[in-house]
């Protein structure tokens, strides 16, 4: 655990998502994958799961830079059933991947059956 030291400073939420935002930008994400990123990086931190939070910025800048991670990717869907879609994410960041995955998703897609099997 860290401890408070003099040189450290608390900033708002906001000026983290700008920060982060433009961090993202500067490697190359369009501005509203920037965005995504920086809100998930952001809300992470902010719920207590510090390990997904800022504290992943150095590695996806060096990622990003060394071309582990396509900061443009063009997400597609290879496959897609009523209820199910297997997506290509090109390399890109999990967090644009995964919003865009799950925008794809409905509630419960309405040709879709569902079973709801009980013992009794």
């Amino acid at each position: 655990m860290l401890t408070k030291t003099e040189d450290s400073r608390r900033v708002s939420a906001a000026t983290l998502r700008t920060f982060l935002t433009d961090a993202l930008r500067a490697c190359g994400l369009p501005e509203a994958d920037a965005a995504t990123v920086a809100g998930a990086m952001l809300e992470a931190d902010l719920t207590g799961s510090d390990a997904h939070g800022v504290f992943r910025l150095p590695g996806y800048v060096r990622q990003l830079k060394r071309g582990v991670m396509n900061p443009k990717a063009k997400i597609t869907v290879v496959e897609r059933s009523p209820a199910t879609a297997l997506i290509d994410g090109d390399h890109g960041m999990g967090h644009v991947v995964m919003t865009a995955a799950a925008n794809l998703a409905p509630a419960r897609p309405a040709n879709a059956r569902l079973v709801n099997k009980t013992k009794t």
